[in-house]
């Protein structure tokens, strides 16, 4: 799904910026894509769960990876790969590690998201 949270963005800036490495020239890519619950179906059961609702009133049906290709094709988004994954490899290896796993900075946002609507 791609999703990345805020606080890891900013906590690896922080990193970076902080580092006594050289930075210039070089290109990080922050993701959460290596995390299992970075898909649409567990974000959606969490804010369900969370928010105590329905976002569906029906149950969302698993397309075929070709008929999805399609249907983006379709739609005008042909140039959507639905099979990337990226990948925070590089800046692990400079020794960034994420604080909270993706999990918990989704139910944190949630609940953020619940507390600001309440």
């Amino acid at each position: 799904m791609n999703l990345v949270s805020v606080e890891n963005v900013v906590e690896a800036i922080c990193f970076l910026a902080t580092d006594e490495k050289e930075v210039t020239k070089e290109i990080f890519i922050i993701a959460d894509d290596d995390a299992k619950e970075n898909n649409y179906a567990f974000v959606s059961r969490r804010i369900e769960s969370i928010l105590a609702i329905n976002v569906l009133p029906f149950p969302v049906l698993q397309l075929p990876n070709p008929l999805f290709s399609f249907l983006l094709r379709v739609l005008g988004r042909s140039n959507t790969n639905i099979h990337r994954k990226y990948s925070s490899d590089k800046i692990a290896e400079w020794g960034w590690q994420k604080s909270h796993s993706f999990a918990e900075r989704l139910d944190q946002h949630i609940k953020w998201f619940k507390e600001l609507k309440s």
